[in-house]
């Protein structure tokens, strides 16, 4: 039940079902322990987007532990990314940047390359929540690459997602719908209705942007202006607390 919730991002299900899965989690800790940390992490995961951020470093904590417990370090490097991304959440970057190192150095140390991929990606969040838009592509980039080496098409299409935000906080329209674009055909064909429809705002936003610049007599509709606004609090980090909450990659597969 709680796989199936997590994969439909039905966090309040998930938080519903915490007292049902901590039992169980109990009941498998030294049989299969593999299974009680997934618990604890997907609680973990639920609860930060839910906005229960003691609870969800909470949960975290106790599956780094657990990890550490049990020698599992692809586990710990899936905890400490989860932590940072609480952190992030919370505008504490300087946290948020020391766990997605260390993230980073435990998926290099075993050979995880997805999971290498993902803390790229998640560095490239923390960068541009601060407004360093230059490194926040560098770190895109390498997840983007990453992503296509091991064929996560998701990643991938998160990856494009994220560097056409980043193409357009620097007025590059033209790579900003480029990106926009891979990422709303990816997300189309792994079933992503979320990122499709941030994608189709996305681009929405992008095109009166640069329409504006242009200096075009055209009239955006009404829609499009509120977008445009939007899109701009993005770029100009007015917006940057709302961003980081939905720009962190949590995982615990």
């Amino acid at each position: 039940m709680l796989e199936q919730l997590a994969d439909a991002g039905d966090w309040r299900g998930v938080a519903a079902q915490e007292s049902a899965a901590r039992m169980v989690a109990a009941a498998v800790l030294t049989s299969i322990p593999d299974y009680a940390s997934f618990v604890y992490c997907t609680l973990g995961i639920a609860y930060r987007h839910l906005g229960s951020f003691s609870k969800a470093l909470e949960y975290h904590k106790e599956h780094l532990t657990m990890a550490k417990e049990v020698g599992d370090r692809a586990g710990e490097g899936k905890a400490y990314g989860n932590l940072s991304n609480v952190y992030q959440s919370q505008g504490d970057f300087r946290k948020a940047m020391k766990y997605h190192g260390q993230q980073l150095a435990i998926a290099k140390e075993v050979g995880h390359r997805a999971g290498e991929g993902k803390a790229y990606g998640n560095l490239g969040s923390a960068y541009w929540s601060q407004g360093d838009v230059s490194k926040a592509i560098k770190y895109h980039a390498q997840w983007l690459a990453i992503a296509k080496e091991v064929g996560d098409r998701a990643g991938e299409g998160g990856a494009y997602g994220n560097l056409g935000m980043a193409y357009q906080s620097q007025e590059d329209y033209a790579k900003a719908i480029e990106y926009h674009t891979q990422h709303l055909a990816i997300a189309k064909e792994v079933g992503d209705r979320a990122g499709e429809g941030k994608t189709y705002y996305a681009r929405t936003g992008t095109s009166a942007w640069r329409m504006s610049r242009r200096g075009t007599s055209a009239r955006p509709s009404s829609t499009t202006r509120s977008t445009w606004r939007l899109q701009r609090r993005w770029a100009t980090g007015q917006g940057r607390a709302r961003r980081t909450r939905t720009s962190a990659l949590a995982t615990c597969t």
